[in-house]
């Protein structure tokens, strides 16, 4: 009895059996099938190969094959199949093949030589895979982990429990985590103390449930240092994509700290110019480019009453509000030291002087109209006061004016009468007169003239700070000898004059001086 187990012709049929498993899982599993003999030409057809070259059988034979690779992969794969064949080891490379429709595609070649029984290489069963979507699948991922690890951002994965599986270099350095110990650290516990109740009650439930993630701002702690660290956090669920079933969970972090400082800044700068708007002495009004009203400040409102209030010129007639500096730097018109009035709710007319400016964005456009103003009411009127006080001065300067010319001439009068009695007495007597009455009837005719020349004086005096003489120079002894002749003091009064200088002055009010001086004696 045979055991037909030990037939070799049940041997044979098994191994051709396993053989054609294995072909049909190859033809399943990848594009290309083909064969060759033991030296390594192809002489059996390969349908698959066809269909995917467009080559024909006669352009596949042999060592046609290498007509449909990219001519710069040629040589290479070429020489790769020798020395495989050669060296009887499987053969594995890479190169461009052209597809039927002339598009090259990225291929991996493998072909591994089948023995017969003496051992000896009995043909060679090859294929060739498309790869060209998983290598360029495999470079997107390699970009994009090169990109996430030199990103200037945290970035990291947990598992649905919440421990870290990834975390990049930045953020490990923003949070002070070593790389040995991001595999046993939890997510939540990045979070500084103050904001992890905000982590439990809001962004947990917000990302395991609707809508998946959460977005905003918290403080992450600093594992070394305890220093909070403001970030801007995005939390979301990582799902497959074919089952969307749950993977993990990703976050990426921007540390704000600066943007922080920054806003802080921002803060205190404009805290600073609202004290200065609202302690301004100067009313500071400003509009939007539509006109409407954004700032009106305490000295504005002491000003005009209220932003309605309404608008004259200077001479009493009404201003349009489109003619207003305000609105006119509105359209783009500045205006300086521009003068109007307010009339006040309580029906006070207040003077009004300002400056207008347009307002520009930073493209150029138009984004409103300031104004600084200031009330010049109590001014104009203290003006008005002065002007009138120059007016009256003005009129008792021409009535005194008046005065002093009457009176010069009405003193002078008698005076010229008195001298030319004195010049008759003494031509009449010429031959009569003792020496003695001719020396008084001189010293009479002298004093006349002294008289006149104080009476021009005090006409003088009175026009001074409005007129004023040549100063000249004057014998101060000679000015002191006719003062006192012209005073006459009595008998019982003494002068006695010494040396003077002479001096550069004006003469009449000199002389008015010295005689001021004396009769005051």
């Amino acid at each position: 009895v045979r055991n037909p187990k030990r037939d070799p012709r049940h041997a044979l049929r098994q191994v051709r059996q396993q053989e054609e498993r294995y072909r049909s899982l190859i033809q399943a599993t990848t594009q290309m099938v083909w064969t060759t003999t033991a030296d390594g030409r192809v002489e059996a057809d390969s349908e698959s190969w066809r269909e995917f070259t467009g080559q024909t059988l006669e352009q596949f034979q042999g060592r046609g094959w290498a007509d449909a690779v990219h001519p710069e992969d040629r040589a290479r794969a070429e020489a790769v199949w020798r020395a495989a064949v050669e060296g009887r080891r499987p053969y594995a490379v890479e190169y461009r093949l052209r597809r039927r429709d002339g598009a090259y595609r990225l291929t991996v070649a493998r072909a591994v030589p089948l023995l017969g029984e003496d051992g000896a290489v009995r043909e060679w069963v090859g294929t060739n895979t498309d790869v060209t979507e998983q290598r360029r699948d495999e470079l997107d991922r390699a970009r994009l982990a090169r990109l996430v690890e030199e990103s200037t951002d945290f970035v990291g994965l947990a598992d649905r429990e919440g421990r870290a599986i990834y975390i990049n270099e930045a953020g490990a350095r923003l949070v002070g985590l070593t790389a040995a110990a991001v595999p046993h650290q939890r997510i939540v516990d990045l979070v500084h103390e103050a904001d992890r109740s905000l982590v439990e009650d809001t962004v947990l439930p917000a990302v395991f449930g609707a809508p998946g993630r959460w977005t905003g701002e918290l403080r992450f702690r600093h594992q070394a240092s305890g220093e909070p660290i403001w970030v801007s956090w995005s939390v979301f669920l990582v799902r497959d994509p074919s089952s969307d079933a749950a993977l993990g969970i990703g976050t990426i972090a921007r540390d704000r700290r600066a943007h922080k400082a920054a806003e802080a800044e921002r803060e205190e700068r404009k805290a600073i110019l609202d004290l200065l708007i609202a302690q301004s002495g100067e009313g500071i009004v400003m509009a939007d480019e539509a006109g409407v009203l954004r700032v009106f400040n305490p000295a504005a409102e002491r000003q005009f009453g209220s932003a309605g209030a309404r608008t004259f010129r200077l001479d009493g007639t009404p201003l349009p509000l489109e003619e207003t500096p305000l609105f006119r730097a509105v359209r783009g018109e500045a205006s300086q030291d521009a003068r109007w009035m307010v009339e006040r709710p309580d029906g006070e007319r207040r003077v009004l002087v300002g400056t207008a400016s347009p307002l520009r964005k930073p493209d150029g456009s138009a984004a409103g109209g300031v104004l600084i103003t200031r009330d010049e009411t109590e001014r104009r009127l203290e003006e008005q006061r002065r002007e009138r006080l120059l007016d009256a001065l003005a009129k008792s300067n021409a009535e005194l004016d008046q005065f002093a010319y009457v009176a010069s001439h009405d003193l002078k009068a008698p005076l010229r009468g008195i001298g030319n009695l004195a010049q008759w007495i003494e031509e009449d007597l010429a031959g009569a007169l003792t020496p003695e009455a001719a020396r008084h009837l001189a010293l009479l005719r002298g004093r006349v003239t002294r008289l006149e020349g104080l009476i021009d004086g005090i006409l003088a005096y009175s026009r001074a700070g409005r007129s004023h003489a040549q100063a000249e120079t004057v014998d101060a002894g000679a000015v002191l000898h006719e003062v006192v002749e012209l005073l006459a003091p009595p008998a019982e009064a003494t002068v006695t004059l010494g040396p003077m200088p002479s001096l550069v002055v004006e003469r009449v009010p000199f002389q008015q001086v010295f005689l001021n001086l004396l009769g005051n004696a």
